[in-house]
């Protein structure tokens, strides 16, 4: 059972689509501080 899960491929994907959510996160506070500075 716990073998089954890990090998499967929808498990892996949750994993990305966290990891690249997190990422997009990041991305967005990095645009709004460079926003933030470039306009008044």
């Amino acid at each position: 059972m716990i073998n089954r899960e890990i090998n499967d491929p929808s498990v892996s994907y949750v994993l990305f689509l966290a990891v690249f959510k997190s990422w997009i996160q990041v991305r967005l506070i990095d645009i709004r501080s460079i926003c933030s500075i470039c306009l008044p």
